[in-house]
């Protein structure tokens, strides 16, 4: 057998350095990628900023200004949501204007919330069929067929990410059934392990988009490894940080966009997450506005206030166009002992009780919580018209516009029962009585009577004695105070002989 031996070829020593350099930098230093992970959930419908005293965050356009901000400063951004972006009781024209808002925003992914079923499932149909908004849906099917693709792959910066969604059957256990009809709802685990097989032979991580409440997502998380983030909602939970299940991160953002959520990662090539850094961002009043949804929120408030919402009738009179419709910081200059009495008064805080009732949309509610709603120049939203919230001044004193150049001549209008009654009638007030809360509403003391509303103090009386006598109520002594106040210096302390003003109340 003959052999033949080939000399080595010898290779110059700066090539195999090359080389080298070449090997580890692939093999040990291999470039790691940062992305921006934006969530959201339970948008609930919300267009704009409440305006709560405790609470005042939220808003579509500050989101959306937030969002392009975020990412005009970062190269790789994904911006999912779990579901819920329409209200509760459905109201079309408002969620049609809310999903105007969330395709301007260029979500990447969002699943399907029970509340996009709020005003039936033909509406939500036909918002599948406009094709605008990315919905993804692994569980999920209507008639028999799903209304979204079951996930979505995503490469970025050369890592493979997969979007899958699911929506627990829970969800819909109190839902009015004319609005699930034809509504199917798979049990996620009968799904999840087939679903996640497929994904991870295409993907380097997987990132599940879950309307099922805060439990049930700790639950997958444990049951699903495999699962490197859940973006949960329905629960509405406000999370301080991620939760993290073994290896999972769980994060969810609270309600109806008061916060986006911001989970920034830093990933191998292979798609493991090496470090992670979360925040919640409140969507404060002092973030900017995206002027193209401003409009749309402005379109919506001009449909409410003009009575065109076909289920939110305006219930007025409204305040006749000849009277101002002004803030009561308007009034101060020239009225201050009124203005901190008015301070102090319920009217002031009016708005609040609407707030607090989530009716800050019911125009019912709104004509008589708010000033001149229904003008052009009155109350429109909180986004537009913050100044005109509560019941200020000219809502109940009418004022001539010629009052504002020429007070001494054109006088406000006296108050009479109809003025109060416009709101405080039997269905909104049915305990109210004109003569009592006049009184107690009156910020000026100048009161009309006639000589016998008069009351002598007799031996042993106090004021919450008197109160009961005269008006059956000791806790209204506080008003005969208020009535009083050049007679009586102190309201525990008066003698024999003082003559009080105590108007007649009549029952």
């Amino acid at each position: 057998m003959n052999f033949r031996f080939r000399k080595a070829r010898l290779l110059p020593v700066p090539f195999l350095i090359s080389i080298s350099i070449v090997l580890i930098y692939n093999i040990g230093y291999s470039q790691d990628i940062k992305i921006v992970l934006l969530h959201s959930n339970s948008g609930n419908g919300v267009l704009e900023n409440c305006g709560c005293p405790e609470q005042p965050l939220g808003a579509l356009e500050k989101r959306s200004a937030l969002i392009k901000e975020i990412r005009e400063s970062n190269e790789h951004v994904l911006l999912f949501d779990s579901g819920d972006l329409l209200s509760s009781v459905g109201n079309s024209i408002k969620d049609s204007l809310a999903l105007a808002s969330i395709i301007l925003m260029d979500y990447d992914a969002i699943t399907v919330g029970d509340q996009e079923f709020s005003s039936g499932v033909d509406f939500f149909q036909r918002v599948v069929n406009i094709g605008k908004i990315p919905f993804v849906s692994s569980n999920l099917t209507i008639e028999g067929k799903s209304p979204a693709l079951p996930y979505r792959i995503f490469n970025i910066g050369g890592i493979h990410i997969a979007v899958i969604a699911v929506i627990d059957p829970s969800v819909f256990f109190l839902f009015p059934k004319d609005k699930k009809i034809g509504i199917e709802v798979t049990n996620p685990d009968d799904i999840l392990p087939g679903l996640i097989s497929e994904v991870e032979r295409k993907s380097d991580m997987i990132v599940l988009l879950s309307h099922s409440g805060y439990d049930e997502d700790l639950m997958l998380a444990a049951k699903y490894p495999s699962i490197d983030i859940i973006v949960g909602g329905h629960s509405q939970t406000l999370l301080e940080e991620p939760t993290k299940v073994n290896e999972t991160l769980v994060v969810q953002s609270g309600q109806s966009g008061f916060y986006l959520g911001e989970l920034n990662l830093i990933l191998e090539s292979s798609g493991k997450i090496l470090s992670y850094e979360w925040r919640l961002i409140p969507l404060t009043l002092e973030l900017p506005d995206d002027p193209e949804i401003l409009s749309l929120i402005e379109e919506y408030d001009q449909i409410v206030s003009s009575g065109r919402m076909k289920n939110a009738p305006v219930y007025l009179p409204l305040l006749e166009s000849k009277f101002a419709v002004l803030a009561s910081n308007d009034c101060k200059d020239c009225h201050i002992s009124e203005y901190n009495a008015w301070k102090k008064d319920d009217h002031s805080v009016a708005f609040k009780t609407i707030v607090d009732e989530r009716k800050t949309k019911d125009s019912e509610c709104l004509s008589c919580h708010t000033s001149g709603f229904g003008r052009d120049d009155g109350y429109m939203s909180f986004s537009l018209t913050a100044h005109l919230v509560n019941v200020n001044c000219t809502e109940c004193h009418h004022t001539s516009r010629e009052h504002l150049e020429n007070p001494s001549e054109t006088p406000v209008e006296k108050i009479v029962e109809a003025t109060c009654k416009r709101c405080h009638n039997t269905t909104n007030s049915p305990e109210f009585v004109y003569a009592k809360y006049f009184f107690k509403t009156n910020h000026t003391l100048k009161i009309l009577y006639d000589g016998k509303n008069y009351h002598i103090v007799k031996s042993g009386e106090s004021l919450s004695l008197i109160a009961l006598i005269k008006w059956g109520e000791m806790s209204m002594w506080s008003d005969i105070y208020r009535l009083n106040r050049n007679e009586v210096n102190d309201p525990d302390v008066i003698y024999p002989g003082q003559r009080l003003i105590i108007p007649e109340i009549k029952k």
